[in-house]
This record gives C-alpha cells, structure tokens and sequence, in this order.
C-alpha cells in the first residue's frame, strides 16, 4: 500500500503545476489579446501555447501513473518470486529438476552434482 505522505506529496506537486499551467495560459491570453487586437491572431497564439502547457501538464501525469503502475509490478513480481521459491522448497528434487529441465532452465544443485559425479 502507498504512504499516505507520498499521496498527498504527489497530489501537491500536481496541484501546482496546474495552477501554473493555468498562470501561463492566463498570461499568454493577455498578452495575445493586448498584441493582436484580431481574434484569429491571438487564437493562433494560445493554442500553440495550449499545446505545449497540456503536453508538458500530460506528461507529469503520465510519468506519475507509469511510476505507480511499475511499483506494483514489482511488488507483485518479488510476491510470486517468493511464492515460488517457498513452493520449490518442498518439490521432490527429481520433480523439481524435470519441471525445470522443461522450461529450459537448469537446477544449480543438479549442476553441482553431476559436476562431482564427473570428477
């Protein structure tokens, strides 16, 4: 589960880099609007604006979600590691190194003992 303090840290941060998004598009529209008095000028303007604050607002967001979603894989992923070696614990070792054996993999105990088998 997340930290309570990490949530509320990365919900401050994305607070205010809307606000500032906002700030930006607010000055662009008066200066666009004291520059070119032609609605379609000023238009040309905030929406090249527009496009780089949501673009750069997308992002952000973007890295925070991809962020959160790989943590979670990787807490599933150390889970099932665990699960898995716990389980391979109590497999009968000619069982454990026939299922290995058919995904391609090899035992390192097996390893070892055909190593001494050969000395």
């Amino acid at each position: 589960m997340v930290n309570q303090k990490d949530d509320s840290e990365k919900y401050h941060h994305g607070f205010w880099i809307v606000v500032s998004g906002l700030v930006v598009m607010m000055f662009a529209l008066l200066i666009s609007a004291i520059r070119w008095p032609v609605a379609s000028d000023a238009a040309s303007v905030l929406t090249a604006f527009g496009g780089v604050v949501g673009t750069l607002v997308g992002a952000f967001f973007g890295v925070a979600v991809g962020s959160e979603g790989k943590k979670e894989a990787d807490k599933r992923a150390d889970e099932a590691c665990r699960t898995a070696t716990t389980v391979a614990l109590y497999v009968d070792p000619a069982k454990r190194d026939a299922a290995l054996k058919s995904l391609g993999l090899h035992s390192e105990v097996s390893d070892k003992k055909r190593e001494n088998k050969n000395e």
